[in-house]
C-alpha cells in the first residue's frame, strides 16, 4: 500500500488519536487538526499531495446540557452542531481545493448509529445528509465521500462504557478512509462488516 497524506480532526484523544497512531505506524503522513485549520491548509499548499484523505472525526455529545426536547437550549444546539456538523463542513470546504488535486481523494465523516441524545442525533443526521449531497456532487471528480459508524466504542465520550475497543473503532474508520479509486461513495459504513441503508 502506497503512503498517503491524511488529515484527522478531533485527534487529541479517543478514536481520533488511535486513528492517527495506526495510520502513522502504517507509514502514512498524518496531520492532527485540533482546532485552527489555517496553518495546516498553508502547509498542505506548499507540498505536492498525490493521495490526500480527510477524516472528519471531531464530535461532542452535549450531555452537560438538558436533553429534554422541551428544554433544549440554543447554547446546546450551537455547541453540538458547531462541532459535529459545521466543523466538518468548514474543514471539508477549506481542504476541498487541495483534495481535488489528489489522485485518490477521500472524505470520511464519522457518524453515529443514533446518537446518545436529541442534539447529537440531529447533528449527525445533518452530517449524513451533507455526506450524501457531497458524494453526489463530487462523484465526477472521482471522490469517495462516505460516512462511517465506528460503533459504541469505549472512549472518554462514552465514559469508557462502549462494547468496542478504541482500536476496533479506529480500524473501522480507517478501512473507509483508505479507499482507492475503485471504492464506493455515498455510503454509510457500519463497523468493518458492512453498510447501513440510507
Amino acid at each position: 500500500m502506497s503512503s498517503k497524506v491524511i488529515l484527522v480532526t478531533g485527534s487529541n484523544s479517543g478514536i481520533g488519536f488511535e486513528i492517527v497512531r495506526i495510520l502513522a505506524m502504517k507509514g502514512h503522513t498524518v496531520y492532527l487538526l485540533l482546532e485552527e485549520r489555517r496553518p495546516i491548509v498553508a502547509r498542505f499548499q506548499k507540498r505536492k499531495i498525490l493521495k490526500a484523505k480527510d477524516i472528519n472525526n471531531a464530535g461532542v455529545t452535549g450531555l452537560e446540557y438538558s436533553q429534554d426536547p422541551y428544554e433544549m437550549s440554543h447554547e446546546l444546539l450551537d455547541y453540538v452542531f458547531k462541532t459535529n456538523f459545521t466543523g466538518a463542513v468548514n474543514t471539508t470546504t477549506a481542504f476541498l481545493p487541495l483534495l481535488k488535486k489528489s489522485s485518490e481523494p477521500v472524505i470520511t465523516n464519522v457518524s453515529s448509529e443514533l446518537g446518545s441524545n436529541s442534539a447529537q442525533s440531529a447533528s449527525k443526521a445533518a452530517l449524513n445528509s451533507y455526506t450524501i449531497q457531497l458524494a453526489h456532487l463530487l462523484k465526477g471528480d472521482q471522490f469517495k465521500v462516505n460516512a462511517v459508524v465506528p460503533g459504541h466504542t469505549a472512549t472518554r465520550m462514552t465514559h469508557y462504557r462502549g462494547a468496542r475497543t478504541v482500536t476496533e473503532g479506529a480500524e473501522s474508520i480507517i478501512r473507509w478512509a483508505l479507499l482507492d479509486k475503485d471504492g464506493p461513495t455515498g455510503r454509510l459504513g457500519y463497523f468493518e462488516e458492512g453498510e447501513y441503508p440510507w
